[in-house]
């Protein structure tokens, strides 16, 4: 298939003189017109295909013409396999590391489901025969089907948009939540966590597991990318990656003593897991690929170390996270305030309540209730 293109198609003459201005492209060795306008002969601009200033409406048929490339074009010159490829590389150009592996993944599943799809196919059986594939073939949870419905359900508003689709295929289809069960770990476990000494390698994770957890439950990828420059006046303050908010923490007595064994690593990071400077992590996906590769190491000592503790259960990186938030619910009994405690971002995280406290020293004293515990 051709890309479309502007024709001055003076073979045809109307009664007034003009001749059509027309938008063609070829398919499969036969062309394809539209006409968008017409004009003299004289008022045509062969170099640039355009309409001169002489014809007293150039500006209507110019944009007209920019129209039609646009919509025309578009429709008729894109498969589906070619606009999600767009749409992919405009999110590794402006850096959505997430939503880029995501498509990625998603696209390549698309396409394994049906090989030969395209626009034509995406309606409301297709999407509902595509969820029973990623649930019974690539064994995907209900959550995880819902994210990956989400991702393409943005796609495919798009293509609405550029006029690709008529109607959106899920338009009147659910995709329920699902339950997955977050591991937590009680105040005895990270009792025994924090009173472990092993072997250097756990060590070093015992301390990352502390840190995270005197940190509020801060994200692994957060905790990952510290520095010493984030540590100043008894407090760490750091932007979240996720969602950009800034926290702001006291460093409790534990902390200090956790920070003061461990910030020895020769990129100036707290923790001792990233091999690439700091202001490399400026490229995302370089940053989430750091993030991943540490997250990976600290996950295969973690689960080492529980089996040392002999503590039957199936931890992550992010359990510390989980077990914080919930040992902060039990203590404090008021989700407005564990909510910015512990720095969930949505009413839906955080149990539907909505939270107007943002006073570090506040937050401060309620971490310590928590901290406390563990003493």
């Amino acid at each position: 298939m051709s890309e479309p293109k502007i024709i001055f198609y003076k073979h045809k003459t109307y009664s007034d003189g003009t001749s059509p201005i027309i938008i063609q492209y070829v398919e499969r060795g036969k062309p394809f017109r539209k006409v968008i306008s017409k004009c003299l002969p004289t008022e045509w601009l062969k170099s640039k295909n355009r309409v001169s200033s002489k014809n007293i409406q150039y500006v209507r048929i110019n944009d007209e013409i920019e129209k039609a490339l646009k919509e025309f074009g578009t429709r008729k010159n894109h498969t589906l396999s070619d606009y999600w490829g767009s749409f992919i590389e405009n999110l590794k150009k402006t850096q959505q590391v997430s939503l880029y592996n995501g498509h990625n993944t998603l696209k390549d599943q698309v396409f394994e489901y049906f090989p030969k799809v395209d626009f034509r196919h995406l309606d409301k059986d297709f999407i509902i025969g595509f969820t029973e594939f990623l649930k019974i073939r690539k064994d995907n949870k209900e959550g995880t089907i819902r994210t990956k419905m989400q991702q393409m359900g943005k796609l495919l508003k798009e293509a609405i948009k550029d006029k690709l689709l008529k109607e959106h295929p899920m338009s009147d289809l659910t995709f329920p939540k699902g339950k997955n069960r977050k591991e937590k770990l009680n105040v005895e476990e990270m009792k025994a966590i924090k009173e472990l000494e092993y072997s250097p390698k756990m060590d070093l994770v015992r301390d990352f597991c502390m840190a995270a957890f005197y940190l509020r439950g801060i994200r692994v990828g957060d905790l990952l990318c510290l520095t010493v420059e984030d540590i100043k006046n008894g407090r760490v303050s750091y932007f979240e990656i996720k969602t950009g908010k800034f926290r702001n923490i006291a460093i409790v007595p534990e902390l200090k003593i956790i920070f003061d064994r461990q910030c020895k690593s020769k990129h100036g990071y707290v923790f001792d897991f990233i091999n690439v400077p700091k202001r490399a992590l400026n490229n995302k996906f370089l940053q989430k690929r750091e993030i991943m590769k540490a997250t990976a190491k600290i996950r295969y000592w973690m689960l080492k170390m529980v089996k040392v503790l002999e503590i039957h259960k199936k931890v992550s990186p992010h359990t510390i996270r989980h077990s914080f938030s919930k040992l902060a619910n039990i203590i404090i009994k008021n989700t407005v305030v564990t909510k910015d405690l512990v720095g969930h971002s949505s009413l839906e995280i955080h149990e539907n309540y909505i939270s107007d406290i943002s006073d570090d020293l506040e937050m401060d004293e309620y971490a310590d209730s928590v901290i406390e515990k563990l003493r």
